[in-house]
């Protein structure tokens, strides 16, 4: 029982970092870690990723 609890876990963390899109980190030059606090990317965004999405993510999905 506790080896499914542990495997679940592991794989409901692991998919969901996985999830990341460096396509903005590939367009800006920056590193994953300049918007969020996970260094890798993905999930929670720090107050310079918050700025980023509010003002320059609707800009670069309408010239998508």
């Amino acid at each position: 029982m506790k080896r499914i609890i542990v495997t679940a876990f592991l794989f409901v963390v692991l998919v969901s970092s996985s999830f990341a899109i460096p396509r903005f980190a590939l367009m800006t030059g920056a590193k994953c870690g300049a918007c969020h606090v996970n260094p890798t990317g993905g999930q929670m965004r720090t107050e310079y990723g918050s700025s980023f999405s509010v003002d320059a993510l609707p800009i670069i999905a309408h010239k998508d």
